[in-house]
């Protein structure tokens, strides 16, 4: 099937959606941390839960990097490239950071582990790179359809 640009666009603001969503649903999960009886239920759980977030991140990577959709925005708007390059970059790093993040929770024996390795806070700073990369991809989506297109979808 092949897409046009326009549906890519869509799919990726969807998709931006679901992250939001997913984002919304790990910070609830990581504030519920329980004692260490219980730990580690909550710890298999909450890597499911991570490795549900890191594929679809890579699935929402993939869509905008291996489609049509940068070529087209790079067309539409060649003053973005090095914006662009950034994104790309960033997809890598966030990816980087998440893998560390699910190594150190899978090695995590407790509760107190957790904080030892900083994993909320890593994990709540990850959580916040995804959301504002996320936000500024979607500004530029609306700029370059807007000034395209004379509206943004």
């Amino acid at each position: 099937m092949t897409y046009q640009p326009r549906s890519i666009a869509r799919m990726v603001k969807d998709e931006q959606q679901l992250i939001g969503e997913m984002v919304s649903q790990l910070k609830t999960t990581l504030n519920q941390v329980p004692e260490n009886a219980e730990f580690h239920n909550w710890k298999v759980a909450f890597l499911l839960q991570l490795r549900d977030f890191m594929n679809q991140l890579q699935k929402h990577f993939d869509l905008e990097e291996d489609s049509v959709f940068i070529e087209e925005i790079i067309r539409l708007a060649p003053h973005h490239k090095t914006t662009l390059d950034r994104f790309l970059k960033a997809h890598q790093d966030l990816i980087e950071q998440l893998e560390s993040i699910i190594g150190d929770l899978k090695n995590a024996q407790a509760r107190e582990a957790l904080t030892a390795r900083q994993i909320p806070n890593r994990l709540f700073s990850l959580m916040q790179q995804v959301l504002e990369h996320e936000t500024e991809e979607r500004r530029l989506l609306q700029e370059v359809y807007y000034q395209e297109f004379g509206a943004a979808d």
